[in-house]
């Protein structure tokens, strides 16, 4: 059998593998749910998918905060080609597969690349299924944008690899387009972080200006196939919340506290990922939230080896170092002054996270872990020190489990984690002992492999490993029946889905009966049958007036809210009710009483009903001002409103005010990107669309271009003329048209690049 036939078996096997660890999505329907899966990611697909199989291009997003950019926002990463499986029939039978694929992408990618790192078919696979089946990658599958980037940088890392070796049109070709395979995922401090590693890894194969050169090359082709997403994207960014950057203690969230490093050895040592941090004892460490990424432990048998090469100096080791401390001290961000000096000095102002910078060492970690197990074959001194590693493992982990047993554990525990205040602060420390437990079993079955493994060591390394991280997996990608998302809620079967949804009580996560609906276990199953954004819009409901956790809206948008913000703390009777009208919002949404809730449903929590959804007097999406009131700032604007509430048709905008005619909707048709509304008026009136206003939006009336002003903060407008008229608005982002094009010629350049034969001199 050939080198290469050989390769390829053995990445069939690989991928085999990683289905197996996702056996329950692929074969029994269950689904991802965790976090953002719920809340964002399983409905904008749905959205996107909805769309397209309408026939439109999904420029604009109508559901999300009285309609919002599609295409333009890489939250969507619409352009990521795995994703594109949502399209085919059975879109939630795809959306799971999507996500499983992309795992084996990074499976398949890393042991290619550890292929040419290493001499033994053993250490690739080993090292492949390490980074697959992370916890860091595990992480992802909440967290689609960074995993779609993260899933093709090995692929990316193995052509720029091939590449520097010996440079030509073919490689250059491959490189681009592994490398815009990233970029179409659009996370951007996850891209900073791979551009870092790809010239790291140029460098590191021929220390020469032009391996520099031919990667920087690389890049900039890679950039030119994925113009379609990063030149709108960047254009959004100048329109949207983000554009002055963002408040140092958004930027200093989710900073890795120092002590969670102990789990790259101890796995879950900062506490349970699983029933969404029902149990996490590291909370309190966090600021009382949960960890940004669910896991970060790769495996014992791996992190030992890799300490191991780095004590006895295996090649690469100064690198390694430098990434991974970089890497440390910026994850963990406000925990040392440097990162405000950094965000005093604008640097890192427009970054979210510093969690996120734990890519940076821990990819290189796990790469290398795999070419210390392919010397430690021929190496017995890093098999020893592995085995040093592992053992003193073992005796912390069998400290732990035999101090559970103590009668002060559980008050020492509750004060070194400092979660007193936690109302299951008992239950939490009582939880630990299994931690313990399994964390004990696991590092005595990976040194015994570490010391005493022969002839059979390599496979039986690999086993232990695989078997390691398939069962983290259960915790840190957790999946739920698949009726949750197949079968609707009974709101969503009840609610009119021609008007928007006010989620009133989204906004009010931190009140007590909101905590007690969220410690439940069944925690998402109050998230969907509450509706609460974007999840009503899997079945069809818009919403408006959304809380903007990631600063993702249009500036109107983001002013708006501030202005809901500001006329609640003025404590103006029924402060809603106006702005509602302004939204064409006929729900509103408040908590129940928690017990009542709890009585309705019989003690089932996953037929819990949290929210009850109040119809409100509203306006539809098109209708005409009664009023104008002059207002040129969203501060005249508040004091307007708390003037007037009970004005639902009143407009405010910084025009001339004129008395508006008697006019009237006659019908209104809206599709995703734009909407026709039939008109008439007796004189110069005033229609106001309850569509977020953006600078990519036309309006014709009769065919003739028409201005569209700005209305009510976020809204926009057009003044009408006497007679009866129809008018014509629609959605066209020009940037994205013409970097489809230049997607599309770069990728069919180095396509052809790549296929066709080179006339070789």
């Amino acid at each position: 059998m050939t080198e290469s036939r050989r390769n390829t078996l053995a990445a069939s096997v690989l991928v085999a593998l990683i289905v197996a660890a996702f056996a329950d999505v692929v074969f029994f329907g269950r689904a991802f749910f965790f976090r953002d899966v719920t809340r964002f990611v399983y409905p904008s697909r749905k959205i996107v998918a909805e769309i397209v199989r309408a026939g439109e291009f999904p420029f604009w997003n109508p559901y999300w905060q009285s309609g919002q950019p599609l295409a333009a926002n890489p939250d969507y990463a619409l352009f990521c080609p795995g994703q594109w499986l949502i399209f085919l029939p059975g879109f939630d039978f795809w959306f799971r597969i999507h996500i499983v694929l992309h795992y084996c992408i990074a499976a398949a990618g890393a042991f290619f690349l550890l292929r040419r790192w290493t001499s033994r078919m053993e250490s690739a696979l080993f090292g492949a299924i390490v980074f697959s089946l992370s916890g860091l990658m595990l992480s992802q599958a909440n967290l689609l944008p960074i995993l779609y980037c993260l899933a093709w940088m090995p692929w990316g890392l193995w052509a720029i690899d091939r590449l520097s070796e010996a440079p030509s049109v073919r490689r250059f070709a491959a490189a681009a387009l592994f490398i815009s395979m990233s970029m179409f995922g659009g996370e951007p401090v996850t891209l900073f972080q791979i551009g870092v590693l790809i010239v790291a890894v140029a460098m590191i194969r021929e220390r020469s200006l032009r391996s520099l050169r031919n990667a920087v090359l690389a890049g900039m082709g890679a950039l030119t196939i994925a113009a379609v997403q990063i030149v709108p994207a960047a254009d959004l960014l100048r329109d949207g919340a983000r554009a002055h950057g963002f408040p140092f203690e958004l930027v200093s969230r989710w900073s890795t506290p120092p002590l969670r490093l102990v789990e790259l050895f101890i796995p879950q040592f900062t506490g349970i990922a699983s029933e969404h941090f029902r149990f996490y004892w590291g909370t309190a460490k966090y600021g009382w939230l949960d960890p940004f990424f669910p896991g970060i432990y790769f495996g014992l048998i791996p992190i030992a080896l890799a300490v191991a090469g780095l004590t006895v100096r295996l090649p690469g080791t100064r690198l390694i170092l430098a990434a991974v401390v970089v890497s440390f001290v910026l994850a963990i961000g406000s925990h040392t002054p440097l990162l405000k000096a950094l965000y005093d000095a604008h640097l890192f102002a427009s970054f979210r996270y510093p969690e996120k910078f734990l890519i940076l060492g821990l990819v290189p970690l796990m790469l290398f872990s795999a070419i210390a197990f392919d010397r430690a074959l021929i190496d017995r001194r890093i098999l020893r020190r592995a085995a040093v590693v592992a053992s003193v493992v073992v005796v912390l982990c069998a400290a732990l489990f035999a101090l559970s047993y103590a009668p002060s554990y559980i008050p020492r525990f509750v004060g070194f984690w400092d979660i007193g205040i936690h109302p299951l602060a008992g239950e939490i420390a009582a939880s630990s002992r299994a931690v313990w437990l399994r964390a004990l079993v696991g590092s005595l079955a990976s040194a015994a492999a570490l010391l005493f493994g022969r002839k059979r060591w390599a496979a039986i390394a690999i086993a232990i490993t695989f078997l390691d991280l398939s069962y983290q997996r259960i915790s840190i990608a957790e999946t739920i029946d698949g009726d949750f998302f197949r079968t609707p809620p009974a709101a969503a079967r009840v609610l009119d889905r021609n008007t928007r949804l006010f989620h009133q009580a989204d906004w009010y996560g931190d009140t007590i009966v909101a905590r007690r609906y969220f410690d439940l276990p069944e925690m998402y199953w109050v998230v969907r049958n509450g509706l609460f954004p974007m999840t009503g819009a899997v079945w069809g409901i818009a919403s408006a007036m959304n809380s903007d956790i990631d600063r993702t809206f249009l500036a109107p948008a983001a002013d708006f809210n501030q202005a809901m913000l500001e006329l609640r703390a003025r404590r103006v009777p029924e402060w809603y009710a106006p702005l509602m009208a302004m939204s064409a919002a006929g729900y509103r949404t408040l908590y129940l009483p928690f017990e009542q809730a709890v009585a309705r449903s019989r003690n089932d929590p996953r037929a819990i009903q949290p929210v009850i959804f109040l119809p409100v007097r509203t306006n539809p999406v098109f209708y005409f001002a009664d009023r104008i009131v002059r207002c040129r700032s969203r501060e005249e604007f508040v004091s307007d409103v708390a003037a007037d509430p009970h004005a639902l048709r009143t407009a405010y905008a910084d025009l001339r005010p004129f008395a508006p005619a008697p006019a009237r909707v006659i019908s209104a048709r809206q599709t995703f990107n734009s909407a026709d509304v039939e008109v008439e008026s007796s004189g110069d009136a005033l229609l106001v669309c309850s569509i977020t206003r953006h600078k990519y939006w036309s309006a014709t009336i009769d065919g003739r271009s028409a201005a569209l002003l700005p209305v009510n903060l976020q809204f926009q407008a057009l003044i009408v003329p006497a007679g009866r008229h129809a008018i014509r608005l629609r959605y066209r982002n020009p940037l994205l048209v013409a970097c489809a094009i230049i997607s599309l010629i770069s990728f069919a350049v180095a396509s052809a690049a790549l296929v066709l034969p080179v006339r070789r001199r």
